[in-house]
């Protein structure tokens, strides 16, 4: 990395390419906007991004990392789910809380996502609404945990009537 002491951040990501065997990488509050340097890094199972400056298009080298489980994108600048999430086959924990996504169809881009089990939206415009979050355990059945909460048998209940 090259690292600022001054800012206390990261300002260039590239050298980050010569550990092709990482599996888990943390990179909180960055004020990062490019991840393409993360292209390379196939083994990766686990990457924390939250608290950058990413939006849905500067998403996209993450899509090439078929081996990740979980990504926290929590308080980014992302105002759509994007339809590449489906590549991510082992993707079972997902974290956009603080993100700008409205419109519930966006759920519907999640539904081939089979291995996600845990989907945290808290404190975005979409969950601010009770019936957004059913439409979600009814499109999303797969899921165990939404918004840091388990689902319970009622809530699923209660979804499956509508």
């Amino acid at each position: 990395f090259d690292f600022s002491s001054k800012t206390g951040r990261i300002l260039r990501m590239e050298p980050l390419q010569t550990f092709k065997t990482i599996s888990e990488l943390s990179l909180i509050g960055h004020d990062i906007s490019n991840i393409n340097a993360l292209q390379g890094l196939l083994n990766l199972k686990r990457i924390n991004l939250s608290w950058n400056k990413l939006t849905t298009q500067s998403l996209t080298p993450l899509f090439s990392l078929q081996k990740l489980e979980y990504i926290n994108l929590n308080y980014n600048n992302i105002e759509d789910i994007a339809k590449s999430f489906v590549k991510l086959k082992n993707l079972r924990i997902l974290k956009l809380a603080g993100n700008q996504i409205n419109g519930r169809e966006q759920l519907l881009k999640l539904r081939k996502n089979l291995n996600l089990i845990n989907l945290d939206m808290e404190s975005t415009c979409l969950f601010n609404d009770k019936d957004c979050i059913l439409f979600c355990v009814y499109v999303l059945p797969q899921l165990i945990i939404l918004n840091r909460d388990c689902i319970t048998m009622e809530t699923r209940e209660e979804a499956a009537k509508r």
